[in-house]
């Protein structure tokens, strides 16, 4: 039972810390603004709308879950300090594991969300793909990668849109740029910038060889409110 105890305290001391990260003073004073901005009456016509909700929602989720879990923490402390007194504490011991790592998961899922706290991190994002070195096996690869970037976009339910795209002669894609609309869209993309290789035995080359492939990966944020910019007298320079 004291095993469990200790994994308690250490769930309770990583919540400590995650909670002075998501700051649920200002996350409560945010959602009372977004809750107000609901109650307009032109709400609905604009097209942020939906979006608006969505980080309402997201925010009553993370206060709501932060909360549950402090409790849920407190509880299972206090019952383990009861079944050490308690006939039967195996059968309660598994029942105690099993919350506890019930509490785990959830705390860990919080704490993505914390990491995920950069600037532009809650907002769009625009991903580009371009086959690199490796010709129509490159671009063969490109088209792999935005595959499987827009499956895992569909399973997010964030919303994309191809601007922009260039097909290969022969099969796959030259390069193509997407409009990624869905919360923290960006925060999840934006490790995937680089270049991505890809070593496989050509399905394009006769002999079946190893050939190596290269597509390259950029993903920006989408800035919604972009500050006035000043460019000073001595910070230009004119060239006859």
């Amino acid at each position: 039972m004291e095993e469990i105890k200790d994994k308690l305290r250490q769930i309770q001391t990583k919540l400590h810390a995650v909670e002075q990260g998501l700051d649920p003073d200002k996350k409560r004073q945010e959602i009372r603004l977004l809750e107000a901005e609901t109650m307009k009456a032109d709400f609905w016509q604009r097209p942020e709308a939906k979006d608006t909700m969505q980080r309402l929602a997201d925010a009553q989720t993370e206060v709501n879950t932060l909360e549950e879990i402090k409790q849920k923490v407190t509880d299972l402390l206090a019952l383990a300090d009861l079944a050490e007194t308690e006939m039967g504490q195996e059968a309660i011991k598994l029942d105690l594991e099993k919350e506890t790592i019930g509490v785990e998961q959830s705390l860990d899922k919080l704490e993505l969300k914390l990491f995920l706290g950069g600037s532009h991190d809650s907002g769009g994002a625009i991903v580009a793909i371009h086959a690199g070195q490796g010709g129509t096996e490159a671009m063969d690869w490109a088209a792999m990668l935005w595959r499987m970037y827009s499956r895992y976009m569909d399973k997010k339910g964030w919303r994309w849109e191809v601007i922009d795209e260039t097909r290969g002669e022969e099969a796959g894609i030259k390069s193509i740029t997407a409009l990624v609309q869905g919360n923290y869209a960006y925060g999840y993309l934006k490790g995937e910038v680089g270049t991505h290789r890809l070593v496989r035995q050509s399905p394009f080359n006769a002999d079946k060889l190893r050939q190596t492939s290269f597509a390259g990966v950029e993903v920006l944020p989408i800035v919604e409110d972009t500050p006035d910019i000043v460019i000073k007298d001595q910070d230009l320079e004119f060239q006859a």
